[in-house]
């Protein structure tokens, strides 16, 4: 089966940071779940006599079951293929339990990363047995019609990874790609203010790290062809996913009143910058502004990390 870089990454994001998936179920089907509800990532491979086929996500919480798919391009098969991907979802649980009078399928739901005024907002196929028919209704949920604003007030952070498909013909275009660029890169700054202000308690460091590491893949592919896009909306998206991190991490210093606690804050700074292949030089002037250090003290801390852990 073919897929797309961002089904990858999509899929990788379910697997690893599921809870970011959270807020968007709240949007589509109406729940109010807590970011602290338990969510089971379900299996989301399925055998077939033709081959396997692979859902992009499937989550329980409770007792109902949700799957999501991710909708880069258009597709005519994808109201055929949520039917098909549900009842082998409800199938395979009804076979599991050994409930073989019962068939329960997930709400489900697809995410278009591109859209136009012909995009639908629901999709829909009848189901036909002699007489009696039903019709299945597949959820859409567009990009498109969210902005930097209301993706930081809803926090539908699954979304950030993607955001700059909003901006893709125009940045894309010759005429158009200077004036966007400025407006992509304004929203890029809202959104990192929107990871910047999350409490650890709401997600974790490596959370938000893999939304970031998340969000570089995406558009170092989606803008492949012009890479100082992409290069810019980093820059942005990482610096303040990093200082969250410090900022917290210092804070944490101060209060305790301990220079282990700072030692620590100085620490995760290096060991995230690390993580994002920044050089020695954006480090130590990192731990300058965010420390208070002088650049002496600033090297000689970053050469203490160095001594005691492995640089590549």
């Amino acid at each position: 089966m073919r897929t797309t870089v961002y089904d990858d990454v999509f899929r990788t994001l379910a697997q690893k940071t599921p809870r970011v998936f959270i807020s968007l179920i709240n949007e589509v089907f109406g729940t109010r779940y807590s970011g602290e509800a338990k969510l089971e990532q379900l299996h989301n491979e399925f055998y077939k006599k033709e081959g396997v086929v692979i859902t992009d996500s499937i989550f329980k919480i409770g007792k109902d079951r949700y799957h999501i798919e991710c909708q880069s391009s258009r597709d005519g098969t994808i109201s055929i293929r949520m039917v098909e991907y549900d009842f082998l979802i409800g199938i395979t649980e009804a076979r599991g339990n050994r409930n073989y009078e019962k068939v329960e399928l997930p709400l489900s739901c697809v995410l278009y990363l591109r859209s136009s005024k012909n995009t639908p907002e629901s999709l829909s196929i009848r189901i036909c047995q002699e007489d009696r028919s039903m019709e299945y209704v597949t959820k859409v949920v567009r990009l498109s019609d969210y902005t930097s604003d209301s993706i930081a007030e809803k926090k539908l952070l699954i979304m950030i990874p993607f955001f700059l498909f909003n901006y893709e013909k125009k940045l894309k275009s010759p005429k158009s790609r200077d004036e966007a660029m400025e407006a992509a890169l304004n929203d890029c700054k809202k959104l990192a203010e929107t990871l910047n202000r999350l409490d650890e308690k709401e997600y974790t460091k490596d959370e938000l790290v893999d939304l970031k590491e998340a969000f570089d893949k995406v558009n170092s592919y989606l803008f492949k062809n012009d890479p100082g896009i992409a290069e810019e909306a980093e820059k942005i998206m990482g610096g303040n996913v990093y200082v969250t991190r410090s900022e917290i991490l210092r804070k944490e210093g101060r209060e305790e009143g301990r220079e282990e606690g700072r030692s620590e804050g100085i620490r995760g700074v290096i060991d995230i910058m690390l993580e994002m292949n920044c050089s020695e030089t954006d480090i130590i002037s990192r731990l300058m502004k965010t420390f208070g250090l002088s650049e002496e003290e600033a090297k000689t801390r970053y050469d203490e990390y160095s001594a005691s852990n492995v640089i590549s």
